[in-house]
């Protein structure tokens, strides 16, 4: 198999061949000369780089496709306190290179196969047949179980990688269960397979191609509206699951966002609707924060840098 440096791991004035996927194509000009030249963002598993190509600039932009993935040779330069590649040489990727668009994304450290079956473990513990079959039927329906092991849950955010939505899923699962043990009256079964089916619009939302991009579905209505046209469908072929049930189960899906601000259509309304919610919003942020502690600690700094999504710094501490 192919190995090569990561983007992460490029310092300056390294010398650089290897496969990347092309995220962005711009032709640019530059300012002193006026002269064009070719700009790309280039993409691994570990990151994004930007790239220069002076030579036939407009050839290579017709040439290159965003999306495509490319053997480049080049250098790394530093440029206004980022890396830069500087390519000297680059070619389009051809069916007898040794990768896929698959080895250039981030995967999860566990096999999305192994994070599947352990789905389908827990959706087998259900004891309302109903629920359980209208669940089986949703995750495993043609094209579905496909998508799902390659799905992230999120493109910036948190489980941003193949395998993050069955990491998070189960992940929410396991938060409902506890929080569950700790209230009275919750519909434990209901809950589960909300927990289960929450995110599973997301196989749907996201394309992974050479990177993780919005797909055109996921754009136009979004993996609520997604996840409950599947779930919908998929119950129409399930005996015994009256109409209250369905709906007191789409709720969950459609309102697991909180709020209309954040993407749900409706409000929270039920007490599993809501702990289904807090269950979803905990993990997410907490797997975010956790992305960028991993990605912005090291010695002696204290403090990530700004934080947009939550409006704050996150505190790193101070290690002993």
């Amino acid at each position: 198999m192919w190995s090569q440096p990561l983007i992460a791991e490029f310092r300056p004035a390294d010398t650089v061949i290897g496969f990347f996927v092309v995220r962005k194509k711009q032709i640019r000009t530059q300012k002193d000369s006026g002269d064009p030249y070719l700009f790309l963002e280039l993409g691994d598993s570990s990151g994004r780089i930007g790239a220069t190509l002076w030579e036939r600039p407009k050839e290579w932009y017709q040439e290159i496709n965003e999306g495509d993935i490319v053997k480049v040779q080049g250098t790394v330069m530093e440029f206004q306190d980022r890396l830069l590649l500087s390519v000297k040489r680059i070619r389009r990727a051809t069916e007898n290179d040794p990768l896929s668009e698959l080895d250039l994304l981030p995967r999860s450290k566990e096999d999305p196969q192994v994070l599947f079956e352990r789905l389908l473990e827990e959706m087998s513990k259900m004891e309302d047949e109903a629920l359980r079959s209208l669940v089986e039927r949703t995750l495993k329906e043609p094209g579905t179980r496909e998508r799902l092991l390659r799905a992230p849950a999120g493109k910036l955010w948190h489980h941003t990688y193949i395998g993050g939505l069955l990491e998070h899923t189960l992940s929410v699962l396991r938060i409902t269960e506890f929080l569950a043990s700790h209230y009275p009256g919750v519909d434990r079964e209901l809950l589960r397979a909300g927990a289960l089916l929450h995110d599973v619009g997301k196989a749907f939302e996201l394309d992974t191609g050479g990177f993780i991009e919005y797909s055109d579905a996921g754009r136009l209505l979004g993996h609520i509206t997604i996840g409950v046209r599947l779930v919908h469908d998929a119950a129409q072929h399930v005996q015994g699951l009256s109409e209250n049930r369905l709906n007191q189960l789409l709720h969950l899906i459609l309102s697991h966002h909180g709020d209309n601000e954040k993407g749900s259509p409706v409000k929270p309304a039920t007490v599993e609707a809501i702990l289904l919610h807090y269950a979803d919003e905990i993990d997410s942020k907490i797997a975010g924060v956790q992305r960028i502690i991993d990605r912005e600690e090291e010695p002696g700094r204290r403090w990530s840098s700004y934080v947009k999504l939550l409006d704050r710094y996150i505190y790193f501490g101070e290690k002993e």
